[in-house]
């Protein structure tokens, strides 16, 4: 049975930790992680050392990414004015309609 080594949930989340993607070893697998959203340990496309960098890296790559994310939710916000949920912005991660948004500038480009 296959293993799991990365969800697309954890793709999508290194994708769009932006110090996080400054880590060398993570930028080389980078467009590996963009073209398959599911990496599995049984995948035909992963090579033995990149499946070993993954499974070595994953943890602390989440970790340095999830620091990023703690800290943007730390930033003054503004609340979007309009009732309607179609006219909110919608989290990068989840894909959920957001009222809560941090301005423009704020994140300098973190998010």
């Amino acid at each position: 049975m296959a293993t799991t080594i990365l969800t697309p949930a954890e793709n999508r989340f290194l994708q769009l930790s932006q110090p996080a993607l400054q880590l060398t070893e993570l930028t080389r697998v980078m467009p590996l992680l963009r073209d398959h959203p599911t990496i599995k340990d049984s995948s035909d496309f992963l090579s033995r050392s990149t499946q070993q960098l993954l499974l070595d890296q994953r943890v602390n790559w989440l970790v340095q990414g999830s620091d990023v994310w703690k800290l943007l939710a730390r930033l003054p916000y503004a609340i979007n004015a309009s009732d309607r949920r179609a006219d909110w912005h919608h989290c990068a991660l989840c894909h959920k309609p957001v009222r809560y948004e941090v301005p423009c500038g704020v994140a300098n480009g973190w998010t």
